[in-house]
This record gives C-alpha cells, structure tokens and sequence, in this order.
C-alpha cells in the first residue's frame, strides 16, 4: 500500500518537473522577444509581465533562477543602449521578482529567497555600471530606485549578504562614473544618504551604519 502510494506521487510530481523544464526554455525566447522590441515600450513591457507571472504562478526554484538569468542577459543589453527606453522597465521588473519579500512578520525568508534577491541585485549592479558608463540619466534613477527596495529587503529580514551585496554594486557603478557626468557620482551618493536613513528609521545594526558611511566617504 505505501509503495502504491509512493509511485502515485512521483507520477503527479514527475509533469510538473517536466512542466518547469519546458518552461524554462521558453524564458530565452521572452528575453530574446523583449530585445528585438527595439524601443517598443509598450511591447516590452507586456513581455516582461509575462516573465513576472511565470515567476509568480509556477513558483519553481530552477525557473525562478532561469527568469533572473534573464533579467540579468537584459540588464546588460538595455544598459550599452544609452538610449533605450527599456532599461528602467528591467529594473522595476527586478524588483517586483522580490516585492512578494514584504517583510518577516508577513512572509518568511528562506536561504533560496535571500540568494534570488541576491541574483537580482546584481542584475541590477550591472545595469547601474552601464548606465553610469554611459551617462543614462533616467535608466540610472530607475536602477538606484529599485537598489534601494532591495536593500530596505536585506534590512526587514536582518540579511547582512544581501546589504553588503547592494553596496558592493554602488561601489562597482562609482568605478565607471568619470569626471565629464557629474550627475553619476552625485545621484550615487544621494541614494546612499537615502540608505542611511532607512537604517535610522529601520534601528538596524551599526555594522550597516557604518558600512554606507564607509561606501559615502568613498563617493565623495
């Protein structure tokens, strides 16, 4: 009777394994579709919605890395086009991948949820080094936006490598800032002023205190 039982629930769990499998092959083609876009906006968006509701209907750890894999290839792409429109689009979609995330006494943090939001994150440290390098003003605020939601993320759940993590990224976005933009360096300090501010509000650790403190005199 046990046996029976047993091989009945590898025959159900057997399809969806294959299910995700399947699925993940089709997040290349979504990514390679949002890039042929061009500056399509509408486009892109509608196709990055789908990727987010993959991600949010299947729940699938394997897929889930397959989605962020992506997002990170688009990160990349968008952010070399100075002029591209959807580079914002896959920084807000990188954030809304961990905003399920909203806070301990809502929903719990395991280690595969911390290393996602790490994934993330450095997609979105990516994009903010390309767009520093290319002088993309709105492509940067969109990025520095969503780095601080992850960060306040890594603060809720008390999750120190997802904190270091986020400023390690401002740290790597302020090497290719130069000197003609200024609006680089300075958009970075702001954000990390922000980020000081949500410990203060937030009563987190010194350690984090002093670690943006560190990663402001720096900037400077």
């Amino acid at each position: 009777m046990w046996e029976r039982k047993v091989e009945a629930r590898r025959r159900i769990q057997r399809p969806a394994r294959m299910d995700a499998e399947a699925l993940a092959g089709q997040v290349d083609l979504l990514v390679c579709e949002i890039l042929a876009t061009g500056h399509d906006v509408r486009r892109a968006t509608r196709l990055l919605d789908v990727l987010y509701n993959l991600n949010l209907w299947r729940d699938d750890p394997m897929l889930r890395k397959r989605i962020v894999n992506g997002m990170s290839h688009l990160a990349v792409m968008t952010g070399m086009d100075t002029r591209s429109p959807i580079a914002p689009l896959v920084a807000q979609k990188l954030w809304e991948l961990c905003w399920h995330l909203a806070g301990p006494h809502l929903v719990r943090m395991d280690r595969e949820d911390e290393r996602h939001v790490i994934r993330c994150v450095a997609a979105l440290g990516s994009l903010a080094s390309l767009t520093c390098s290319g002088h993309a003003k709105r492509a940067l605020k969109a990025t520095l936006d969503q780095a601080e939601n992850l960060f306040q993320v890594g603060l809720w759940y008390r999750r120190g490598r997802i904190t270091k993590s986020v400023l390690e990224q401002y740290r790597k976005a302020r090497e290719t800032c130069d000197a003609k933009w200024p609006y680089g360096p300075q958009a970075l300090r702001a954000s990390l002023r922000r980020l000081l501010r949500f410990t203060q509000q937030s009563n987190a650790p010194r350690r984090v205190r002093r670690e943006i403190q560190q990663a402001i005199n720096q900037h400077a």
